[in-house]
């Protein structure tokens, strides 16, 4: 059998007994950035990982205790997210070295073919995982909105047309690029993350020489944005 790849994404989550306690904590005292909130699951941004706050159903709290005096150790709240090519083979990888399956989820739910592709898992030292496949991915928690806006020698010398080409590999990408009065080049990415950032750092490679500043700020999804243009 093909040895499954873990590749840990940049989430982690973590599952609390007090929802709002943990979200007023981790925005106020630690000053981590508050992106989206909901009754129970909250989304901050970080410099290089995206943390989940979430709140913890009553019935896992008491499976929680079960656990423990089952198998002499306690599940960690805290998981990491790995995304995995052939969730069949990850599961069984797993679970013969010994993990426990918590819960699961399925793709194609609304078609006869549907198989699970993400799933909680616990290891045996303590800590917990999410593992899925690709197509299990929610839209709202692996889509970003990236306001951007670079300060240099970027008007009047083919910026925004060499921004158009490089999103031309990245063709699911939506937004614009313009040029602003004051001589900056704005720009608004949408899409998955890992696209977004490639398409931030390709710019900025091509064009380390122009510019002076890059500002970006991420802000809130806009369904109605369309197909990347040059405004």
């Amino acid at each position: 059998m093909t040895v499954p790849r873990f590749r840990q994404t940049r989430f982690i989550a973590i599952r609390v007994r007090n929802f709002a306690h943990a979200v007023a904590f981790y925005r106020d005292v630690l000053g981590l950035r508050l992106a989206t909130a909901a009754d129970a699951e909250a989304r901050f941004e970080g410099d290089a990982n995206t943390l989940f706050i979430e709140a913890m159903p009553a019935s896992e709290s008491a499976s929680d205790e079960a656990v423990a005096a089952t198998h002499g150790r306690y599940a960690g709240k805290s998981f990491f997210e790995f995304e995995v090519d052939d969730f069949a083979a990850a599961r069984e990888r797993l679970l013969a070295a010994g993990c426990r399956e918590s819960s699961s989820g399925v793709c194609g739910a609304q078609s006869a073919d549907a198989v699970a592709c993400s799933a909680m898992f616990s290891d045996p030292f303590g800590l917990s995982y999410h593992i899925y496949h690709p197509s299990a991915v929610l839209p709202e928690i692996d889509t970003i909105r990236m306001e951007a806006r670079f300060v240099g020698r970027v008007q009047g010398v083919g910026f925004r047309a060499s921004v158009m080409r490089l999103v031309t590999t990245s063709p699911a990408l939506k937004g614009w690029v313009r040029n602003e009065r004051d001589g900056s080049v704005a720009m608004v990415a949408q899409g998955k993350a890992t696209e977004v950032d490639a398409l931030v750092e390709a710019i900025r490679a091509r064009w380390t020489s122009s510019i002076v500043q890059c500002e970006l700020t991420r802000t809130p999804l806009d369904p109605s944005e369309g197909a990347f243009a040059i405004k």
